[in-house]
């Protein structure tokens, strides 16, 4: 189960690429829904939330379904543990021909010289 923390946080990542996908400023967007700029600011860092008046201005603003802002996949997608990440890549590697192994070989081996 995801935390209050990382729900907030979450969230306002997600606010924050929606504002930016529409190429507005956090200025701009909280002139738009009616708060601060500082409030805007801690939505998107994470460090409050909104009222469902507030989301639903938004939403509006942005032009963006609700359920958009709640959808973390992508977050974690990014977010992913170190361990996860190197059976991910395993997964992938399982998938290749010797040549192309030999390749990621030198990559990595390059990598980890420095």
């Amino acid at each position: 189960m995801i935390t209050l923390s990382r729900l907030k946080k979450n969230f306002g990542l997600k606010v924050k690429k929606y504002r930016e996908d529409s190429g507005l400023t956090q200025t701009k967007l909280a002139e738009l829904i009616g708060i601060e700029p500082a409030s805007l600011s801690r939505i998107e860092s994470g460090k409050s939330f909104v009222s469902s008046v507030i989301l639903h201005k938004i939403c509006r603003t942005l032009n963006v379904e609700p359920v958009k802002l709640f959808d973390f996949k992508d977050i974690y997608e990014n977010d992913l543990p170190k361990c996860a990440k190197i059976i991910a890549i395993a997964k992938i590697l399982e998938c290749l021909t010797d040549e192309q192994l030999d390749f990621i070989y030198g990559v990595i081996a390059t990598l980890k010289k420095d």
